[in-house]
């Protein structure tokens, strides 16, 4: 007997039975491996969509911001010495220190390299600077060292002062980052 013969044979409930079990089956089977596939599918994509979106509105942002950005990173880019050797920089240091004091009219009376850190792609040149000036002077001397585009860092400041003639003493711990090529040290 085969499957039309005894559906042939089933009663009206079930054959609806079993119609609606094999639709049950089919509806599931077609879920299971078509529509749950594709909802997840859509749902990566629109994920991936919403955070594309959300990466193009901040790039957007950023193109607005641009030029302000480029600007920013040609000063300092223009502010670190690059491509000389590290003898050459610690000389330019060293007369970029004298120069402004001098200009200044600040007396420097000794002017000693510390050492010289290596920090990845830049070295750490470290002096210690010790000069007499008046009031004045001296804080005119500190306000060059703070601006950003010397790069030159005060990690120490020990002031005396001094009876005749009424000046002080400055000794200064002072440090400079500069930017080397491989093969100069």
């Amino acid at each position: 007997m085969n499957f039309f013969d005894r559906m042939k044979n089933m009663t009206s409930r079930e054959r609806y039975l079993l119609i609606a079990t094999v639709l049950v089956l089919t509806g599931g089977a077609v879920y299971i491996y078509v529509g749950e596939p594709l909802f997840l599918k859509w749902s990566d994509l629109h994920d991936e969509s919403k955070t594309l979106q959300m990466r193009l509105a901040k790039l957007k942002i950023l193109s607005k911001d641009k030029d302000v950005i480029e600007q920013g990173f040609e000063d300092i880019q223009s502010a670190i010495p690059s491509g000389e050797s590290t003898e050459s920089l610690q000389i330019d240091f060293f007369k970029e220190i004298h120069d402004f004091a001098t200009s200044a009219e600040i007396d420097v009376t000794s002017l000693k390299q510390l050492k010289i850190d290596r920090k990845g792609r830049f070295d750490s040149l470290v002096v210690r600077m010790n000069c007499v000036g008046e009031n004045h002077q001296l804080a005119a001397l500190l306000q060059h060292f703070q601006e950003r585009e010397n790069l030159i860092q005060c990690s120490d400041i020990s002031l005396s002062a001094n009876r005749r003639p009424p000046t002080l003493s400055i000794t200064l711990t002072l440090s400079k980052l500069v930017l080397h090529r491989e093969g100069h040290r």
